[in-house]
């Protein structure tokens, strides 16, 4: 027998192998921290990426004609939401139109399916020129829209942490505020319809391109562009507009700050990224610019008051202040008891939620925090409020914004504070981890192993307390829906595929609601899902002939007025 012994590394060689660890862990936390969050956001959506689910909330097709009759679908619980039901009467059906063209070598231009044919390239939330749908085309729509959930909640860390550690956060507060952003409020309750999820991570990465080109490092100017330019093409105009005003005017305070301490402004520079952002966004921009002008929203009236006394009802209101601290206190589409709904307001609305210990973070830097970043994330913090409620930022950007009026409520600049907040946060704990980490004696009293201080201790602490909030929040709320029950082929729906005049499919008016689950045949762009060819369709740029045409023939609105 052979008498083996394990021997221990000299007691300084052990010093020095320490010393190279600590080294190799210093220098490798940035990657640590971005793979720790990548890998939150794979575990979140683990029964999408490796189990059957799709993130749709198609359990309100067994409600519908011909599946109710025809398909042994298992229905769901869920409170009935028009905002849920887009993200499958709208988007599932463009993303698939979209793949289905790209897997045959072509770009779906034109939609022949709804609406006796209709320009998709005009239509911004297809997201034609937007080159993460474009994966859609390598692997089943139904997966790779969990896929593309994923990838854009990881890019929303990912550029958030970026963007902390640029402005000289700590790793775990610059962790804590990507949290607070990535399964924030509005990502996870706009995930169904994901051209505003889409459109709305690229407002840190805009930042960050800033932050850069003060720093004159190389990537500045074309990560400023790309995030710009993503944006748009992302599909969401509304949402990609504040993602310019947010960006441009970071970009014009750091020019002044600059310019007041007689320092170099990066102008050029700057003025060169907003440009090339636009070249990069015309080819998905410039068809739905034109196809405005010619919808019903394109020609809708120029601001009224009227007008502005509709938003002002469909805003964010005083009493629902307290939805940012308990996101169902009056209640969610999850439990079937959300009683906004009722009043035509979706949960996804007016839901800022980003946890208390977000808030309580952010006010504590008040008392510790001394630097212009923590106040310009704070005014972002009060600016994006003040116009969620449709304050006087609010009235201001209604009556001298192009068109912004026509677009959706105010209450969606809660996308910009589920960004500042979180944020605004992160300087305050980086401030009192800060503060913590010179206490000696309190490391002491935490018998705390050499090389851990009560700031890292604290600020793990923070991250553990938002993730706790957030995440089974964001996971009760966000619908799944078996692959194979999105969208199932049924033998009428097999006869209308072999069909070879165009379809219409008719429910009557009454029962098309926007407070209860429409009982509905065949509803709007089941056509483009199925591949025959419809007289019907939805779509909020129609174009205001075909509306014309489609109302003379019912004698009535093609749409109820709310929509």
């Amino acid at each position: 027998m052979c008498d083996r012994r394990l021997t221990l590394p000299h007691p300084r060689n052990r010093r020095i192998i320490l010393a190279m660890s600590e080294t190799f862990y210093r220098k490798h936390l940035t990657l640590i921290a971005l793979g720790a969050l990548a890998a939150l956001c794979v575990l979140f959506w683990a029964d999408c990426l490796f189990g059957p689910y799709a993130p749709l909330a198609a359990g309100f097709q067994a409600e519908m004609e011909p599946w109710l009759s025809e398909a042994d679908l298992p229905g769901t619980d869920r409170q009935w939401s028009p905002l849920l039901w887009d993200g499958v009467a709208q988007f599932y059906p463009w993303r698939l139109l979209q793949a289905r063209a790209i897997r045959d070598g072509e770009l779906a231009l034109w939609n022949p399916h709804q609406m006796c044919g209709h320009p998709f390239v005009g239509n911004g939330q297809s997201a034609l020129f937007y080159p993460p749908n474009w994966l859609l085309a390598l692997v089943d729509v139904r997966w790779g829209m969990g896929f593309l959930a994923v990838l854009h909640y990881a890019l929303a860390a990912a550029f958030s942490y970026l963007l902390g550690r640029m402005l000289r956060l700590r790793h775990l507060p610059a962790v804590f505020g990507a949290i607070g952003f990535s399964f924030g409020g509005f990502i996870v309750t706009w995930t169904q319809l994901p051209t505003l999820m889409n459109s709305i991570v690229w407002l840190p990465a805009g930042m960050l391109g800033v932050v850069l080109i003060f720093e004159r490092r190389r990537w500045g100017m074309p990560l400023l562009a790309i995030a710009l330019a993503m944006s748009l093409l992302a599909g969401h105009a509304q949402i990609a507009v504040y993602v310019w005003l947010v960006t441009l005017v970071y970009a014009g305070l750091r020019v002044l700050w600059e310019a007041v301490n007689y320092r170099r402004t990066h102008f050029l520079r700057l003025a060169g990224g907003f440009a090339l952002a636009l070249l990069l966004a015309a080819p998905g921009a410039l068809p739905m610019l034109e196809l405005v002008r010619n919808s019903p929203r394109g020609h809708a009236a120029a601001p009224t008051e009227t007008g502005w006394e509709f938003h002002q009802a469909r805003a964010l209101q005083p009493a629902q202040l307290i939805l940012l601290l308990d996101p169902d206190a009056f209640g969610n589409p999850a439990h079937g008891d959300h009683v906004l709904t009722a009043q035509g307001i979706p949960y996804s609305e007016h839901c800022g939620f980003v946890g208390i210990t977000t808030i309580a973070l952010a006010l504590l830097g008040l008392g510790f925090v001394r630097t212009r970043h923590y106040a310009f994330f704070a005014f972002l913090t009060f600016a994006a409020l003040n116009i969620a409620m449709a304050g006087g930022m609010a009235e201001a950007l209604y009556w001298h914004v192009p068109m912004l009026g026509q677009a959706g409520s105010f209450s969606r600049f809660l996308s910009v504070l589920t960004f500042a907040l979180p944020m605004t946060a992160a300087f305050g704990l980086d401030a009192v981890c800060d503060r913590v980490s010179g206490m000696e004696g309190l490391r002491r009293r935490l018998t705390l192993p050499s090389g851990v201080d009560a700031g890292t201790v604290l600020g793990a602490l923070a991250v553990l307390l938002v993730a706790i909030e957030l995440l089974p929040w964001a996971h009760d709320f966000l619908p799944r829906t078996r692959r194979e029950d999105v969208y199932p082929v049924t033998p009428a729906i097999e006869q209308l595929m072999s069909a070879e005049d165009r379809v219409l499919a008719v429910t009557p008016r009454d029962r098309w609601g926007m407070h209860q689950v429409p009982q509905a045949v065949l509803p709007p762009n089941a056509a483009t899902v199925y591949g025959y060819e419809s007289v019907g369709g939805y779509d909020s740029l129609m174009p205001i002939g075909y509306r014309g045409f489609i109302e003379q023939a019912e004698l009535g609105p093609a749409a109820p007025a709310v929509n």
